[in-house]
């Protein structure tokens, strides 16, 4: 009997030196070869021969590991396995990525369920990201909202404006959710926070406090003063 699955992970990850350790630990229990291949911020590939290499890079500026591959490999090859951590292809936003081959179903079963546990270990706090996605889409619906009610009575009339609207609305759309743009660069999809980059994503954890009290709050109450003012426009 052979097992196959694939499985997909989907929320942002913080891949540590200590999570390196641990996940090594996890594979060597079910395969004999491991091999790391990172793909660097520059595009290029790097082979380590072992974990403690890996954990040895820089890992500084646009050398900076974006995407790591493991391959391990049973001694007979009948256990497989093949994860990707901030897969290079991810239409669907996947962050982790893991395909299997097992003989054995209570093998595959600790495996999966070890799996889980690890991801769950590894998974930053998502407050901070899902606030974000809520202001922007309240800005975004109050853009909508509040701007024809403004020129409502100009001579330009609301109907006018609501091409130039939805315009807006698609291309705003369109930067915040497009990959490699400045929302991934402050919620990346993974982090790889060693060497020099530990550094970076300490500063980047300030920088989104920073945002979210310089920003996010005050966006809100402007808002909500706004729609004060458009009730007591309508109201006169």
């Amino acid at each position: 009997m052979t097992i196959e699955k694939e499985l997909f992970y989907k929320k942002r990850l913080v891949i540590s030196l200590d999570r390196i350790d641990e996940l090594d630990t996890i594979l060597r229990k079910y395969c004999h070869t491991i091999r790391y291949k990172a793909t660097t911020a520059n595009g290029s590939s790097l082979i380590f021969k072992d974990k403690i290499e890996l954990q040895k890079y820089d890992n500084f500026k646009n050398g900076k590991i974006v995407h790591l591959n493991i391959m391990c490999r049973s001694e007979d090859y009948l256990t497989s396995i093949e994860i990707d951590l901030a897969p290079k292809y991810h239409l669907k936003k996947e962050t982790a990525r893991c395909k299997y081959t097992f003989t054995d179903y209570d093998q595959e079963r600790l495996f999966v369920g070890a799996w889980e546990e690890f991801l769950k270990k590894i998974t930053e706090y998502q407050i901070s990201y899902r606030i974000c996605l809520i202001c922007s889409f309240i800005l975004v619906t109050a853009f909508c909202v509040f701007l024809p009610i403004r020129f409502i009575n100009t001579k330009y009339g609301a109907l006018t404006l609501f091409p130039i609207i939805i315009y807006l609305l698609f291309e705003f759309t369109t930067i915040m959710y497009k990959s490699d743009t400045l929302w991934d660069k402050i919620f990346p999809p993974a982090v790889f926070p060693w060497g020099e980059e530990e550094h970076k994503y300490n500063k980047l954890i300030t920088l989104r406090s920073n945002l979210f009290w310089a920003v996010v709050i005050p966006t809100i109450v402007s808002i909500v003063l706004e729609t004060l003012s458009i009730v007591k426009m309508l109201g006169d």
